[in-house]
């Protein structure tokens, strides 16, 4: 096997990955398009994994923060004063008798827990750091919704 230059992290752009699976096998090395790790072919790559691929760096990120996401869930006033007091809360708004708050710790990636109040229904969620409040709110209200339709 050759010896590879040492790269800087930002120079990697490509991995390879097995579609499904939220971990990539490796990165690629730019000047040898060979994994970093073992210098690996993707035909080598792909006698252990069959279905490898060659991806950027995004649809890996999607899959391992997919693990992590769930919608609305019931939840109660007992966590959501734990949840506000744990961390300080990020992106907290109340309006109208609505409120909600990000978690300032993310479970992975930009996954982090967020916590919706209506009235006196509360509930919790896992999603994106980055998802607007009317969007929690909606998720909120239909979980409200099925539950109500089901008691």
């Amino acid at each position: 096997m050759t010896t590879q230059r040492k790269i800087k992290a930002s120079e990697i752009t490509e991995w390879f990955w097995n579609p499904g699976d939220s971990n990539a096998i490796d990165c690629i090395h730019p000047d040898t398009g060979r994994s970093l790790v073992n210098g690996y072919t993707l035909a080598e790559i792909q006698q252990r994994y069959p279905n490898a691929i060659v991806t950027g760096i995004e649809p890996i990120l999607d899959a391992e923060n997919a693990k992590f996401k769930h919608g609305a869930k019931r939840s109660d006033q007992e966590t959501w004063d734990y949840m506000l007091n744990v961390l300080p809360p990020e992106n907290w708004i109340r309006e109208q008798g609505v409120e909600s708050f990000k978690m300032s710790e993310r479970t992975s990636g930009t996954i982090t827990t967020i916590m919706c109040r209506i009235g006196e229904n509360y509930f919790t969620l896992s999603d994106d750091f980055y998802m607007p409040h009317n969007a929690i709110v909606q998720s909120c209200l239909e979980e409200l919704m099925a539950l109500n339709r089901e008691g």
